[in-house]
Parts: C-alpha cells; sequence; structure tokens
C-alpha cells in the first residue's frame, strides 16, 4: 500500500502572507517594531551598560 505522505509547497510560489490584524494590534505593534529598529541602528538612547565606553584591553597597535 502507498501511504499518502505530506506534501512540501513550493518554495518560489508566491503566497500572500497577510495577517488580519485589528487596528489596535497594528498600533501597538507598529510601535514596538519602530523602537527596535531605531535601537538597532543606534538612534536611540545611548548604551549605558558598563562595557559601553571601557576601553578593551590588548595588545594591538596602530600600524600606519
Amino acid at each position: 500500500m502507498r501511504s499518502t505522505a505530506p506534501t512540501q509547497p513550493d518554495l518560489f510560489e508566491e503566497r500572500a502572507t497577510h495577517p488580519h490584524l485589528t487596528p489596535e494590534l497594528r498600533a501597538k505593534l507598529t510601535g514596538l517594531l519602530q523602537s527596535l529598529l531605531t535601537e538597532a541602528t543606534g538612534l536611540g538612547r545611548p548604551d549605558t551598560a558598563p562595557h559601553a565606553n571601557a576601553k578593551e584591553d590588548s595588545d594591538d597597535q596602530d600600524h600606519a
């Protein structure tokens, strides 16, 4: 007997993947995404972690 195995979708087939979001959820997600993108680009708050201003200890020398 032959079993019916699940088929893999075509990876190059264009599919619409637009979830239906409520306006409230869309507004919340938009704000969160903007915050993440701003933080990722470094335009947000400066990094206040202890390592932010620490100079790396190494024996590298400037070679010009």
